[in-house]
């Protein structure tokens, strides 16, 4: 299986250190987590002495303090662990996973992607969608009004898309970051939607098969490389594969914890409708067309909510939803209409029927069923 030597030995292949590749990190975030502000805003997180909040605060600082590697690395294991220990069906699905392992690289656009490496497959993730996911996990943990969040990513896609600026920590810093409740919100989302990127990989790996996989030529900012191949049934298929995965880990550890289910799901419901507002600014302002190795951002966004809703989370889907409330009025700011409407369309409410079927989920019925 490919390990942590596996993937600097890529890089050194790609004309790459780790240095290269790891977000940067200003001086201006250094000294405030080593501030008495810094250390409050740190120590908001583990006030309770709980371990596992310990624990995650201290990873998710890792990763804000550009240690985006080891972050990864240990979300891998604590997801492998968790979904392996899930239930026999799961655990059969998901043996192929010890096949893989994260990195960052400096990839272009959002999603990540698998290239085949000795013993296994490394998924290579995007440095900057590693940092835009920062900081619109602190921006939808902020107590700000939705108009006040909308104003922020008017502001933070204009020049994402145009001059592939990410927001500094400065912008993505509120006072409201520093009390425990909101910290921690900001710490699990950001959790929760690398959680979810992950996992899609891991629904590859155990629906789809990589021994026998084709490869592509994928454009990156340091050239070229060999990625895996995959078709856009596939695409939504490990959508659906990762929101169903983490989600039945949560009802089977913890039933009836009702807001743990609400931070899970939020993870693709706010990764995704960002990523939708970033795809129409592209398509409707920058008329550019967009990519064709995954399905586009929205039909993806209304494949796992129909998903959610047929398995009966629609009552936990409140806090991902409030923040595509503020993305809405973003939409309206940018390009004078709503454009988070669900797209009901009955050919992608027919792939989750499939996917459903195909695992004998148990389900119910939603419009266009």
């Amino acid at each position: 299986m490919p390990t942590r030597q596996t993937y600097l030995d890529y890089l050194l292949a790609e004309g790459l250190s780790e240095k290269d590749v790891l977000p940067a990190v200003d001086n201006e975030l250094r000294a405030w987590l080593y501030s008495p502000d810094g250390a409050s805003a740190i120590a908001a997180s583990i006030v309770s002495n709980d371990p596992k909040e310990i624990e995650l605060a201290t990873h998710v600082v890792k990763l804000t303090n550009g240690d985006s590697n080891d972050y990864l690395a240990w979300l891998d294991r604590q997801l492998r662990s968790r979904l392996l220990a899930t239930s026999p069906k799961m655990m059969r699905l998901c043996r192929p996973i010890v096949e893989l392992y994260p990195g960052v690289f400096p990839l272009n656009g959002f999603n990540a992607h698998l290239v085949r490496v000795s013993g296994g497959f490394l998924v290579l993730m995007n440095t900057g969608m590693i940092e835009m996911n920062e900081a619109i996990c602190a921006l939808a943990s902020m107590e700000i009004s939705n108009e006040a969040k909308a104003d922020k990513l008017v502001e933070w896609v204009r020049r994402y898309c145009e001059e592939e600026v990410i927001p500094t920590n400065k912008e993505r810093d509120h006072p409201s970051l520093r009390t425990r409740f909101r910290n921690f919100m900001m710490c699990r989302m950001t959790m929760n939607t690398q959680e979810f990127i992950l996992a899609h990989e891991y629904g590859h790996a155990a629906l789809h098969g990589n021994t026998n996989a084709t490869t592509r030529r994928h454009m990156t900012s340091n050239g070229q490389i060999e990625v895996v191949n995959r078709s856009i049934d596939q695409e939504f298929e490990a959508d659906l594969f990762s929101v169903w995965a983490l989600s039945t880990f949560i009802r089977e550890a913890a039933p009836g914890d009702e807001a743990a289910l609400a931070f899970q799901l939020a993870g693709p419901l706010v990764f995704l409708s960002f990523w939708y507002l970033v795809e129409q600014y592209m398509v409707k302002i920058l008329r550019l067309p967009l990519g064709e190795s995954h399905p586009p951002a929205g039909e993806r966004l209304c494949a796992v909510e129909a998903l959610m809703r047929c398995m009966g989370l629609e009552d936990e889907m409140w806090l991902g939803g409030g923040f595509a409330a503020a993305v809405e009025k973003a939409c309206m700011i940018l390009f004078g209409q709503e454009c988070m409407e669900p797209i009901w369309d009955r050919a992608i409410v027919q792939r989750v029927r499939s996917f459903t079927e195909k695992l004998s989920i148990e389900a119910t019925p939603v419009m266009g069923w």
